[in-house]
């Protein structure tokens, strides 16, 4: 298994993890909470969004991976098929979900934090 598909398998699990227990918080279950109510919201967003580009890697990871074993078949001398290798597709979704994940991180250090602070504090 390549490396980075385990590091967006955990990153997955964690996020889904803090997303159901956010939620279940939020919706009124508070024998789960791990943290106070302003808490609970924001880590609701943060693990819901991160979700996101992780399950776009996760899915181009298995597309390429289909896509490879349908290509196994063409012999390479024949005229039939290119010759040359194709840049995968999860390059291109890597460098997309990053830069996702940086300009939100920006966006939210910059604008969310100092008002969840002045909420809590």
């Amino acid at each position: 298994m390549e490396a980075t598909v385990l590091v967006c398998l955990v990153m997955g699990l964690v996020s889904a993890l803090f997303a159901l227990d956010s939620g279940a918080c939020v919706g009124g279950f508070d024998a789960v909470c791990m943290m106070s109510a302003p808490a609970n919201m924001v880590t609701l967003i943060l693990s819901t969004v991160t979700l996101v580009p992780v399950s776009a890697c996760l899915i181009t990871v298995w597309l390429d991976a289909r896509d490879g074993v349908d290509g196994e078949h063409q012999s390479l001398l024949s005229g039939e098929g290119d010759a040359t290798s194709k840049r995968p597709r999860r390059v291109i979704t890597y460098l997309y979900a990053g830069h996702l994940l940086s300009a939100w991180g920006d966006r939210m250090w910059g604008f969310a934090v100092p008002i969840l602070f002045m909420d809590i504090f």
